[in-house]
């Protein structure tokens, strides 16, 4: 749908560029469209790649360590969207369990470093968006297919902290 309409951009550039006579128009008119056709034809050498922004988000699923701390992350669905699911395995449990760990820093004991330990039960490759609840201060993470690694959320003077995150879908 969307090289259709590019398609229809680049007839209707070139259409311009042939009806017009005038020098400086024409000029501007090739101009643009060969940048249309170039991004049409897949030109860019970025044109492939694709962003983290621009893909599917599963549910918001909530967790959290010390007085935040739930038996199971909780999913809380969105609202008027279509939902998708997280990455499961063949009995139907998600991939990736997520925990939180609190860590006193070496030097200052009163500031903890907040850890979010990613435990991949699947083949695949898993990423996710975590932030802190509720908050926009999040990161990326992603763990290999059958992994368990640790990352670094963030670092604060309270060693409870509430997180919530989501798989990126493909």
């Amino acid at each position: 749908m969307r090289a259709a309409m590019l398609e229809r951009m680049m007839v209707r550039a070139v259409w311009q560029v042939r009806s017009r006579a005038d020098g400086a128009i024409h000029g501007r008119n090739i101009f643009l469209a060969f940048v249309l056709g170039t991004v049409c034809l897949g030109g860019g050498p970025a044109f492939g790649q694709a962003s983290l922004a621009n893909q599917p988000l599963s549910d918001e699923t909530v967790g959290g360590s010390g007085k935040f701390a739930v038996n199971s992350p909780l999913t809380q669905p969105k609202g008027f969207t279509v939902s998708r699911p997280r990455s499961l395995d063949p009995t139907g449990k998600p991939c990736l369990v997520v925990s939180p760990m609190a860590e006193s820093q070496a030097l200052n004991k009163n500031v903890f470093n907040h850890i979010l330990i990613l435990d991949n039960r699947c083949g695949k490759e898993i990423r996710i968006r975590a932030c802190y609840y509720k908050t926009d201060s999040c990161t990326t993470m992603s763990v290999g297919g059958y992994r368990r690694q640790q990352h670094i959320l963030g670092i604060f003077s309270y060693s409870d902290f509430q997180y919530s995150f989501r798989e990126y879908v493909n």
